[in-house]
């Protein structure tokens, strides 16, 4: 669920969500998720609204928020457009190829903590750009693929751990099984995006 509200909730709220995924407080995520969906006025697919009213259920929490929240029909397309490079690099007419491929000490750290990761695959970087809000900076958003049966979340919290070590406020990091069937989000910013890292022999 968490994977598919990436681009629709805040990214700060879903950076705590998983932390609470990492340390088994499923409760707190009941509740927390349908608050901020009723109040921010953001729609849930059924796929969704069922896994909020099964922890209501476990949990037994007070499901008046989840009652209050619109449904999504289908697919919703995220609010965002993605670039392999920051787009003032594109707009000044500099290479984009090498500009694109070009990494810091933030891409470095991030790819040393996904290669020392047994299971994983892959990692793309892409830059992600609001719609309607030109003036707000682009974010980084790095996208990992594992093979399936390894826990993202661990992975997501130590990646946010090390993004936020290098100054990056609300850092995004996606972490996803090879055989999982992405949001839009996370397709379109995998289209858009860069390999920075891949396992040998894959």
């Amino acid at each position: 669920m968490l994977l598919r509200l990436a681009g629709r909730l805040p990214d700060e709220l879903l950076a705590e969500e998983r932390h609470w995924l990492a340390i088994g407080r499923l409760d707190h995520i009941g509740r927390t998720v349908p608050m901020a969906a009723a109040t921010l006025g953001v729609p849930l697919t059924d796929a969704d609204l069922a896994v909020l009213r099964d922890l209501r259920d476990r949990y037994r929490l007070d499901g008046t928020r989840l009652m209050s929240v619109e449904r999504q029909e289908g697919e919703p397309a995220p609010p965002y457009r993605f670039a392999a490079a920051p787009l003032a690099q594109h707009r000044a007419g500099t290479d984009t190829g090498d500009s694109a491929h070009s990494t810091d000490a933030l891409d470095r750290a991030v790819i040393g903590v996904v290669s020392a990761e047994d299971g994983t695959i892959e990692l793309v970087r892409s830059y992600r750009y609001h719609r309607n809000l030109a003036i707000m900076p682009p974010k980084r958003l790095y996208l990992v693929e594992t093979e399936p049966g390894v826990e993202p979340y661990l992975l997501t919290l130590d990646l946010q751990a090390a993004m936020a070590g290098h100054g990056e406020p609300d850092p995004l990091a996606e972490v996803y099984a090879a055989d999982a069937a992405l949001p839009p989000y996370h397709r379109t910013a995998l289209e858009s995006g860069v390999q920075l890292w891949s396992r040998v022999g894959r």
